[in-house]
């Protein structure tokens, strides 16, 4: 094979396990995921999607996903840049977004529209008083309608959080890594009012535990709901044994970076998405 980049919508048996291998050096060499666990997913599954793959012989020696839904965006395996991979892409959209994770790179020409925040706390261990509401651990079978409606509610304009469905959440619960246990639900009578699930990634070099998806329905906000479901997960991760946690928010929702930063939480890394127009 050429070790020039070449697009492709299907992945073969082989293809897929030397990708995963790529990423998986990855991961340990930056000590972090190489690259967004839905478009790792696209290859773990065997599922569809638009792929840009690199091979020195049978060896896959880089991976770039491009995701079609909505604007155009592109996230190579690693986070980083590559002119060649971006001039191929300029052929087939007039503009189109670029990823970068944890990277120097000056990409001055470009315009900056949206950076994520990577943030961590290695103080977990938080009591509180919990306000006048019940908890209880989320059942996928009985939970998976009211939860969708619930979070999707919350993030109705967010670009990845607010278009969840059904196979989507069956997709996330039926991961090895899924513990219903830390999934909390924090419910007002019928009504669910706020969520906190958690993730614990347990091969990263410091085993952490990750706020995963944390949201309050807007029916509820501004009553101190979120602060609690963050404080129940990080509890919720401190009684698994993690000592660590860790999250991502945009760096527009000044709100919940302050509330973050209070529990301390602080920046580890900022992640960028370039827009790029041929």
């Amino acid at each position: 094979m050429s070790n020039s980049w070449r697009y492709t919508e299907s992945l073969s048996r082989d293809e897929r396990l030397s990708i995963l291998s790529l990423l998986n050096r990855l991961d340990a060499a930056l000590g972090r995921e190489a690259i967004d666990e839905n478009r790792r997913r696209l290859v773990q599954h065997n599922l569809p999607g638009h792929f840009w793959v690199q091979f020195d012989g049978d060896v896959a020696i880089g991976f770039a996903n491009e995701d079609l839904n909505g604007h155009p965006n592109i996230e190579m395996a690693g986070g980083t840049f590559d002119g060649d991979l971006c001039a191929l892409i300029a052929r087939r959209h007039p503009s189109f977004d670029w990823w970068l994770r944890d990277t120097h790179d000056d990409h001055q020409s470009q315009n900056q529209v949206r950076a994520l925040r990577y943030m961590e706390c290695i103080d977990v261990h938080q009591k509180f008083d919990l306000p006048n509401i019940q908890v209880r651990s989320f059942r996928p079978e009985e939970d998976a309608e009211l939860w969708l409606e619930q979070n999707n509610a919350a993030f109705a304009s967010h670009p990845e959080q607010g278009s969840w469905d059904l196979a989507t959440l069956r997709l996330r619960v039926t991961e090895p890594w899924f513990d219903p246990s830390g999934f909390l639900l924090l419910l007002s009578g019928d009504d669910l009012v706020a969520s906190c699930w958690t993730k614990i990634h347990e091969f990263d070099t410091v085993r952490t535990g990750e706020i995963y998806v944390i949201s309050v329905h807007p029916n509820y906000q501004g009553k101190g709901l979120g602060a609690a479901a963050l404080r129940l997960g990080l509890e919720s991760i401190h009684s698994r044994g993690v000592h660590r946690a860790s999250l991502y928010v945009d760096d527009s929702n000044k709100s919940a970076i302050a509330m973050y930063e209070h529990y301390g939480f602080t920046t580890v890394r900022m992640d960028r998405v370039l827009r790029i127009s041929s």
